[in-house]
Formats: C-alpha cells, sequence, structure tokens
C-alpha cells in the first residue's frame, strides 16, 4: 500500500491570506485527479431546514466529507487544517477536519458546518506539493493528528 501526505495551499485572491492543509491518502493525488465523478458523501442544507445533512452522491475526489479520525470507521485518508475558532476563547491552533471545506460557524447549532467549498484552482497540481511517505511516517502524522482532535 503506498501513503501520500499533501500539502495543499488555498492560493491568495486580493488581501487574503493563503490557507494550506493537510491531506492523507493512500492513492497519488493525479491518480485521483484523473478520476471522473466518484461514490462519495458531502453535507447539502435541505429544503425545509438549514441543518446540513450528510447525502451520498457522484462528485471529485477531494469533496467527499471523510468519517472522523475519532470513528471507528475512519479509513486512515482525510483533510485536517487550522482556523479561526469561534466557539473558543483562545481561537488559534484548533485542528479542523475535512478542511478542503471552509469551516463555517452556525449561530443556530453551535457547531461548525462544511458546505462551502474552497476554490476548485486549491486542488490544482501547482498548488500542492505531495510527499511519498513511509507507512511509519504516515501512522505517526496520523497520531499527531488525532491528539490535537481528541
Amino acid at each position: 500500500m503506498q501513503y501520500f501526505v499533501t500539502l495543499y495551499i488555498h492560493p491568495m485572491q486580493g488581501a487574503n491570506i493563503p490557507h494550506a492543509f493537510l491531506g492523507l491518502t493512500h492513492t497519488h493525488p493525479d491518480e485521483l485527479d484523473k478520476l471522473k465523478d466518484v461514490d462519495i458523501y458531502k453535507y447539502q442544507t435541505g429544503y425545509y431546514s438549514d441543518k446540513p445533512t450528510l447525502i451520498h452522491v457522484k462528485d471529485k475526489w477531494y469533496n467527499n466529507i471523510y468519517p472522523s479520525i475519532l470513528d471507528s470507521n475512519f479509513g486512515d485518508e482525510g483533510f485536517w487544517g487550522f482556523a479561526p475558532v469561534k466557539s473558543k476563547t483562545s481561537h488559534w491552533g484548533v485542528v479542523f477536519e475535512n478542511n478542503q471545506y471552509i469551516p463555517k460557524w452556525h449561530d443556530n447549532f453551535q457547531q461548525y458546518t462544511y458546505i462551502d467549498k474552497r476554490p476548485l484552482s486549491t486542488f490544482w497540481q501547482q498548488n500542492r506539493c505531495v510527499f511519498e511517505a513511509s507507512k511509519e511516517q504516515y501512522e505517526a502524522v496520523l497520531q499527531s493528528i488525532k491528539k490535537e482532535i481528541s
């Protein structure tokens, strides 16, 4: 099995600060990009409620909502990043899961929602750096992330 650690960089637009986040996969992102729409899970707001619900659709691989690293069905892949946190007094240095989406605080539900996608350019080859890792290195990165999430 192969192990890839990818640094994605959401490019600057105007006066924005670039945002970087980490992706861990068993398939090289270039190979995943060659796939058309694949079976994934993503959030969608409902017709009768603005609470996001998880739905099964065909879409690009990087739009998948991965199970939490703390869940028993976690499959050793996903996206993680840092962002400001509105629900904490000290709002820096918190690790977010599924950071391929822009985490937005939802006051009604007192939780973050993951519906707004990052620009497509974030996933272009020129905006990412891919490293092939050993199994031990990959697992060490996962353990470090898990420690920050829990």
